[in-house]
């Protein structure tokens, strides 16, 4: 109705999370500094959501001083992950967030494996993409639709495929973000990032005719550009996941 004061509307925002293993304030700023070079753009400004449910003990001071020392980095603290350490949270300005809050929603880092093997015929979601037990499980996916964009997305812009397959006849470009259920495929130049079976799903893939991607994902695992081997810049290659390695490989 036109006189309704707001709308509610869905939207895909990439949260990076940050897993905190241990905590020295000097070794974290040293560590977070060097991740935030190998992709400005990308860190500038993004949502953080810092997970504690590895470590074995914080304090609230502790906890306060992370909000601060990621805020003084350019990235924007949302929240933290960890029942355990529900007391210490709720003495810092942030919320704990449920599991079920971020999953499906959020990127961690992967590692990339040896491009000379074949993709396992196992793969697996990360903890933090998984889908949520409302939704099918990515093995339940027989096809989806397929989302086709006829001209480039440039930087700023977002594409999401929600429950599909997304195909880019054109070029996507540096600061752009595209993002699918299912599988993407650039025909032309990927510049920007590129982030595949969004919502868990850990057979999805990317493809693209011309590699130069800030950022790679899939279900949740991702690798910046400089983890990429360079042998593949500017080449068709195809991205898939395994054991939580993302594998690129060259397609011709």
């Amino acid at each position: 109705m036109a006189d309704e004061c707001f709308a509610l509307k869905g939207s895909v925002v990439t949260t990076i999370i940050i897993e905190l293993h241990t905590f020295d304030p000097a070794d974290f700023v040293q560590l977070l500094q060097q991740k935030i070079e190998q992709a400005p753009s990308f860190f500038h400004q993004s949502p953080v959501i810092i997970d504690l449910s590895v470590i074995s003990d914080i304090s609230a001071d502790a906890l306060r001083q992370i909000i601060c020392l990621c805020e003084d980095s350019g990235l924007q603290p949302i929240g933290f992950k960890g029942e355990q350490h529900a007391t210490s949270v709720a003495e810092t300005p942030l919320a704990l967030l449920s599991d079920t809050a971020t999953r499906a929603k959020s990127v961690k880092p992967a590692s990339v494996a040896d491009t000379s093997s074949e993709p396992s015929d196992k793969t697996t979601a990360s903890e933090d993409s998984a889908p949520t037990e409302e939704e099918p499980s990515a093995a339940a996916v027989v096809s989806r639709p397929t989302k086709v964009i006829e001209q480039p997305v440039r930087s700023g812009q977002q594409v999401y495929a929600a429950d599909a397959n997304l195909v880019v006849l054109g070029n996507v470009s540096e600061g752009a973000e595209v993002l699918a259920d299912g599988d993407i495929h650039v025909y032309g130049a990927l510049r920007g990032r590129a982030l595949a079976g969004v919502r868990g799903d850990a057979t999805a893939r990317i493809f693209c005719q011309q590699l130069n991607a800030e950022l790679l994902s899939i279900a949740g695992n991702f690798i910046l550009s400089d983890s990429i081997d360079p042998s593949h810049n500017k080449s068709a290659v195809q991205v898939a996941l395994s054991e939580q390695s993302l594998q690129v490989k060259s397609l011709y």
